[in-house]
């Protein structure tokens, strides 16, 4: 028969759809051979099956889409034949960076005052994400953000002052998903807000024009 299979198989889930592998160590192993499935392992094909090696009882192993993924693990011995099959652990494996949408009440265009923002993100995040607004000058300003009941979703306010620059303002978010993956830059949806600090004016017309007797007039 083959030798015993390796023990203590474990799979932990990082970002970028990385898994890191590990087992108790054999010492009398030359070399580990690593396979990995999509679903389930079928032990007919694991030749077929084998995508890595290693020589330490560990190895961080990359799959090639998001999903679960079923691996184990077998050893070589100095001579004979290979161990059998460790029994087979599964890992659920992302790497699609988390995206956000950002909507401000007032709806743009905003004129100077307070602005509510709402935040919401495509997945569960470990953290508050951070949260800036940049007008046209550049100058960023941190929009500080709150929980909400709902987890992915994450509400926040900021002043505009009364003599802000008018013109286009940009979000830009930051956010970590459970597996480590970080989304950034500007959010996937809502328009970049417009801010209008001019005053209205009124103009004022008589007909007829000035001076003007007395009786009705037109204004």
């Amino acid at each position: 028969p083959p030798p015993a299979a390796v023990t203590g198989l474990t799979a932990t889930p990082m970002s970028g759809r990385r898994v890191r592998l590990a087992w108790e160590n054999v010492p009398e192993a030359t070399r580990y051979l690593i396979y990995r499935a999509a679903g389930s392992l079928d032990p007919a094909a694991l030749p077929a099956q084998h995508v890595a090696e290693a020589f330490l009882p560990t190895r961080v192993d990359t799959a090639p889409d998001d999903g679960v993924w079923a691996y184990t693990v077998v050893w070589e011995p100095p001579l004979g034949r290979l161990s059998a099959a460790a029994e087979p652990v599964t890992a659920t494996l992302d790497g699609t960076l988390p995206l956000a949408s950002v909507e401000t009440t007032p709806a743009s265009p905003v004129a100077p005052g307070q602005v509510a923002v709402q935040l919401t993100a495509s997945e569960p995040l470990v953290e508050t994400p951070t949260l800036t607004v940049t007008p046209p000058d550049g100058s960023s300003q941190s929009v500080p953000l709150a929980e909400t009941a709902d987890a992915v979703v994450f509400e926040g306010s900021f002043t505009i002052a009364e003599d802000a620059a008018e013109g286009s303002w940009s979000f830009g978010w930051s956010g970590t998903d459970l597996l480590g993956n970080v989304g950034a830059g500007a959010p996937w949806s809502g328009p970049k807000m417009i801010v209008d600090s001019t005053p209205p004016v009124v103009v004022v017309a008589f007909d007829p024009a000035p001076p003007v007797g007395v009786g009705p007039r037109t204004v």
